[in-house]
């Protein structure tokens, strides 16, 4: 009866010890070293990698807020970009919480410019207020972005694409974009 319980007593033990490791295991916030890999991905444009990469961050806690917002978008936009029809609603959906969220940062700026783009590759005549709007938006955050480095090209591109949709689906008559703020204020 000795033997017995002594066997018992330690498979309680491993059963416990087991759970705990498990549970930790999950319970661990990702960092940025850890998504190093679907990053180079999204960088090399292999969009149905990087979302295969990014996919299983997705449901676990990220060591910071920003870093959940830059992987929600990246896997997002690699599924848009990517063409997966399977899980394009999903990305849209995820790409309008960002744009949805109390935070104005990089993150909302990036999902509005991608889901403009996505939209005018798409429907670009049902969507067309939602297009103009998200361009107008990201393309503000850009003018008055300090990291200079990343918002020259964004905003060039951002204004780029704002005024290739306008004179294609509005003509060059009728091109309703808002001048830019200067030194931090409206024109």
């Amino acid at each position: 009866m000795l033997k017995y319980y002594g066997l018992k007593h330690y498979g309680y033990v491993a059963f416990f010890f087991i759970v705990t490791v498990f549970f930790s295991v999950e319970a661990q916030a990702y960092s940025d070293k850890e998504i190093r890999t679907a990053d180079r991905y999204y960088q090399e444009r292999s969009y149905h990698m990087a979302a295969r990469e990014f996919a299983p961050f997705l449901q676990r806690t990220a060591a910071r807020e920003e870093l959940a917002r830059e992987v929600s978008f990246k896997w997002s936009d690699s599924i848009l970009r990517g063409r997966d029809e399977r899980q394009r609603e999903a990305a849209e959906k995820k790409l309008q919480e960002l744009i949805g969220g109390k935070d104005k940062d990089r993150w909302r700026a990036e999902a509005q410019a991608a889901l403009a783009e996505h939209y005018i590759s798409r429907d670009p005549w049902g969507q067309q207020q939602k297009i103009h709007a998200y361009l107008e938006e990201a393309r503000e955050y850009w003018a008055g972005s300090t990291d200079i480095k990343t918002a020259r090209r964004k905003f060039i591109d951002t204004g780029f694409l704002l005024a290739d949709y306008m004179t294609q689906h509005r003509g060059w008559r009728n091109p309703p974009i808002r001048p830019m703020r200067l030194e931090g204020g409206r024109v």
